[in-house]
């Protein structure tokens, strides 16, 4: 299984809603250089692209299917299809039940899971595409003399909707906001690095702008969950016709600058799963389904010469917790230095019992009065201080890690001259 150990970047110092963490074995070249995926629902996959260019200038540029069953990665066997000029749209037809790729040069192409399709030029449109479900067709934007007219797909031509043309670029991103039946539109800067401060909806035959967001958005996504539009890069959610704050975590979602590339493309699942596929697969997990990072004291320790010693956390990031994707660090302290004491670290992943023996275990009968054994002691480390890097993947996630810290020292208040930290329960998850 591969483990990627991702550094957490972080925009804001706010609590985050979501955060996105690598599946596990998610290992793939899908999506290429653009990101693009979509989200088969008739067989339940998550289809991501693969861009080949040729291998010399000029010539032509391959696309290969990569599909994820919710355990692995399966590359399609079929002959990659050939195309030129640029990807402007990927979507999933639910209707034809087949992906629809739309190119700048007017040639459409078609995947149906075990066959690529190359289908007569025609005209195409500019923006990127979505399914509307009220239309049953894949839908885009085509240009109408600088304004933005509503297309559908009917499996061989696109054709225009009888709406009236926006008054914005065709080169735009969509989005189905299902939750209030209608075409969510969001005009790209000329600057592909830039991303948008408008928006649109479809209303009945008429485009209708929507309030300003509050900054650059881009890579909308319909949340099943929250039943709103989620704009990944941006932050930020559009609920009805209000603007809602959404600050993310995880390496994903800021890609360790603040932002995913504009050309990426997100995708979502009814039961309210959200990917991003770029080589790896990144799922948005929430914080009502993942725990936030937590270290919890238990029971008590026993002096030394110095006293009651202790175990500091420490992370890479914030709070001191251990944060998946991010580095923690426990440290003994309140102990003689090293030579007038031997420091251990008792690491596991249990505190109810030892060899059968109940925990805590009083250590009075060995000499050690006051003192309790802690955890079950599945890893013994002759270090006082501990050092890991915890995967950002989802199976990490709400997994419990029990410390507790010990010294011999030279000289000491009981028998074999030991001393004991009280016990750590560090609950591996989200920042706060």
């Amino acid at each position: 299984m591969r483990t990627l150990l991702l550094a957490v970047a972080l925009a804001a110092p706010l609590a985050a809603q979501i955060a996105f963490v690598e599946v596990p074995g998610s290992a793939s070249g899908a999506g290429g250089m653009r990101g693009r995926s979509t989200y088969d629902s008739s067989r339940n996959r998550v289809v991501g692209i693969t861009e080949t260019p040729g291998s010399w200038l000029g010539s032509p540029t391959y696309v290969t299917a990569e599909e994820w069953d919710g355990s692995a990665w399966t590359t399609s066997a079929s002959q990659a299809v050939v195309f030129a000029g640029s990807l402007r749209g990927f979507c999933y037809d639910e209707a034809r039940q087949r992906c629809v790729l739309s190119f700048s040069t007017g040639v459409p192409i078609e995947w149906n899971g075990t066959n690529w399709t190359s289908l007569p030029p025609t005209p195409m449109p500019s923006s990127e595409t979505c399914f509307d479900p009220m239309r049953q067709r894949v839908v885009g934007l085509m240009d109408a003399n600088g304004s933005a007219q509503l297309a559908s797909w009917n499996g061989s031509q696109w054709l225009p909707e009888p709406v009236s043309p926006g008054p914005f670029t065709a080169l735009a991103e969509l989005v189905y906001d299902l939750a209030h039946a209608r075409i969510i539109a969001v005009p790209k800067d000329a600057n592909p690095l830039v991303g948008s401060t408008a928006a649109w909806e479809l209303q009945g035959a008429s485009w209708v702008q929507l309030p300003a967001p509050p900054g650059l958005v881009w890579q909308p996504v319909y949340d099943h969950v929250a039943n709103d539009v989620l704009f990944v890069s941006g932050a930020v959610r559009l609920s009805g016709s209000q603007w809602v704050a959404e600050p993310m975590q995880g390496a994903v979602a800021y890609n360790g600058l603040g932002l995913l590339v504009p050309q990426q493309r997100i995708c979502s699942t009814s039961m309210g799963d959200i990917f991003w596929v770029s080589s790896p697969l990144y799922k948005a997990v929430r914080y009502p389904q993942v725990p936030l990072a937590s270290v919890t004291q238990f029971g008590h320790g026993c002096p030394g010469p110095l006293g009651v010693p202790s175990l500091i956390a420490s992370s890479g990031a914030v709070n001191d917790r251990p944060v998946l994707g991010d580095r923690f660090n426990m440290a003994l302290t309140n102990i003689p230095p090293y030579g007038l004491a031997y420091p251990y670290m008792m690491v596991s992943f249990g505190n109810q019992s030892i060899a059968g023996i109940p925990l805590p275990w009083d250590l009075a009968n060995f000499g050690m009065p006051g003192c309790e054994l802690l955890n079950s002691v599945e890893y013994l480390f002759l270090n006082g201080n501990l050092d890991i890097t915890i995967p950002a993947l989802i199976e990490f996630a709400g997994v419990h890690v029990y410390y507790q810290g010990m010294a011999l020292n030279l000289f000491g208040p009981n028998g074999p001259h030991a001393s004991f930290t009280p016990g750590y329960d560090c609950q591996f998850g989200l920042p706060h």
